[in-house]
């Protein structure tokens, strides 16, 4: 039995990723495999545009493969978008994200082959999303966080570097950054990095976990304490490098921001009020993808 009999590939035709190319050269290959099934091309034309087709798209039906030929960010907007839909009430589609952009940690971290072999293996499977619930609900594919880990991983992202490298631009991306204060608990903690992740890499060597897991409904929460700038290069050094502290594995997290403070998802910013209550659950097995 085939999981899908109807397929939308979305793109941004000014990708600097090529995704145009990309596209059109899946739905030809998908074409000679799937001869049984209707592919169309759907290109985004503004900012937020791939979310607003997600849901759209969502209403066809879970017999739908929708793909995003894009980045993190991409597939963060297209994800965002059905999962808008299913928390209406409809039945989820498959999703699946084809590399495109400059930040693929995502497609990396998950895939030891092609998306193309994936789907012609019929490999589907079921994976966890992040739940981040403050005055609105948000998903994340892969991380969400605070400070200054999720600032290093955008700004790796945007080169082709090797770790030595990597650890020279976190280090000068670190000597602009300054603290931030949360409320846990009741009690106020001050940190330089707070992230939550179902992966266990970010921007291709900064590791966080190597054990992590997308299937068990849990995320890995880090989080490195204010601390003398020495001993943070130090960490950030080490995880540039393949290793990492020892997360903690949990299914929820909540805290209160104290001011004004920029959050992650997947590498797209979203902007926290002073005093805003944060929730951030993970739902187990919820997005059909293959991989």
């Amino acid at each position: 039995m085939k999981d899908f009999n109807l397929v939308y590939l979305v793109y941004n035709p000014n990708s600097t990723g090529g995704s145009q190319t990309i596209a059109k050269e899946f739905k030809k290959d998908l074409g000679r495999l799937r001869t049984d099934c209707k592919i169309i091309l759907r290109k985004t034309t503004h900012a937020g545009h791939g979310e607003e087709l997600g849901y759209k798209l969502a209403q066809k039906g879970p017999n739908t493969l929708l793909i995003s030929v894009s980045g993190d960010g991409g597939y963060h907007e297209l994800i965002n978008g059905v999962m808008k839909a299913v928390d209406e009430g409809v039945k989820a589609p498959i999703c699946a994200v084809l590399p495109g952009g400059n930040a693929n940690d995502h497609y990396t971290t998950i895939s030891d082959r092609t998306l193309f072999e994936a789907v012609k293996a019929n490999a589907l499977t079921k994976i966890d999303l992040l739940k981040v619930e403050t005055d609105k609900v948000r998903y994340a594919h892969s991380y969400a966080g605070l400070g200054l880990t999720p600032l290093v991983a955008v700004e790796l992202n945007k080169y082709k570097l090797s770790a030595f490298k990597e650890t020279w631009l976190a280090l000068k991306t670190f000597w602009k950054f300054k603290p931030f204060k949360i409320i846990e608990d009741g009690k106020k903690s001050t940190y330089d990095s707070l992230i939550v992740a179902n992966i266990g890499v970010m921007a291709k060597h900064l590791t966080l976990d190597s054990g992590s897991s997308l299937q068990d409904g849990k995320f890995e929460v880090l989080k490195w304490p204010h601390d003398h700038r020495l001993k943070l290069i130090k960490i950030l050094a080490t995880a540039a490098f393949g290793k990492s502290q020892k997360p903690e594995s949990v299914k929820g997290l909540s805290f209160k921001t104290v001011n004004k403070i920029p959050m992650q998802l997947d590498g797209e910013l979203m902007s926290l009020g002073p005093d805003q209550t944060v929730k951030i659950t993970c739902l187990k097995q919820t997005l059909r993808t293959y991989r």
